[in-house]
């Protein structure tokens, strides 16, 4: 096991057993979304759906994955991401991303970069890392930027794309890679899967996430620190309830 700040050292972790997420995209629990981009993609206007709904003009429809798909999934970092798409003829938009990542403040976009084939099933095999995203100015995104998505995703949609003339779920799987250290519902054991000492602070398996008794403030570094609660209590009410000083571990 390696000694590190945030994000790094990768060690054998006994008892990681890998699981895959996966579920019909016309699922009954599958939430659906509509976006629509500015002409620089920067500020995105995102409605919500628990049914699915024909998108309005300008809008373009997505898949929005229930929990099971965003609940603290820094187990999928570098495992894929498998679900098929379909499309009528070769006339689609190419601009919109084809998935889109969004947790602490962070929107990350993933664009499906091979050519599909009108009248067949194209299948997408995504892995999850830093090299397959950019953020929204067109900016590669960093191995923190993913990691600090992964752990604190809130949103992860899927583009859909029109069969038949129109837009309707489609009835194939979307499979997703992860771990556990649950062990009850493995499908094998991992052969390598990071695991970090964190610093006074942190916690998780690559010290992504503040220990109980921080939060994260979004300062100093472009992924924030963890810091106590007291610090943002002071912080807050801009008055100190102590005279001692204190030099707090930022990484």
């Amino acid at each position: 096991m390696f000694e590190v700040l945030l994000f790094g050292g990768v060690n054998a972790v006994p008892g990681s057993e890998s699981v895959q997420y996966t579920m019909a995209m016309n699922d009954w629990k599958m939430k659906y979304a509509a976006v629509m981009f500015s002409n620089d993609t920067q500020h995105l206007n995102i409605k919500s759906y628990d049914k699915f709904t024909l998108p309005q003009t300008n809008f373009t429809p997505y898949y929005n994955l229930p929990y099971r798909f965003i609940e603290y999934q820094v187990g999928s970092y570098d495992g894929n991401l498998l679900y098929e798409i379909q499309v009528d003829n070769a006339s689609y938009s190419k601009d919109q991303p084809d998935i889109i990542l969004q947790g602490y403040n962070t929107t990350l976009f993933y664009k499906y970069k091979t050519p599909l084939i009108p009248g067949r099933s194209n299948k997408v095999v995504l892995r999850l890392h830093e090299s397959n995203f950019r953020h929204q100015d067109g900016k590669k995104a960093s191995r923190d930027d993913l990691m600090i998505v992964l752990a604190y995703l809130n949103l992860f949609l899927v583009r859909m794309y029109p069969t038949n003339g129109t837009y309707s779920p489609s009835s194939t799987d979307i499979v997703m890679d992860s771990s556990t250290d649950l062990g009850y519902h493995g499908l094998g054991k991992m052969d390598r899967i990071e695991e970090c000492r964190c610093p006074h602070g942190y916690r998780g398996r690559s010290c992504e996430r503040c220990d109980f008794g921080y939060n994260r403030a979004n300062r100093y570094l472009a992924t924030g620190v963890c810091m106590p609660w007291e610090w943002h209590r002071e912080e807050y009410y801009k008055v100190s309830t102590s005279t001692t000083l204190r030099n707090y571990h930022y990484v």
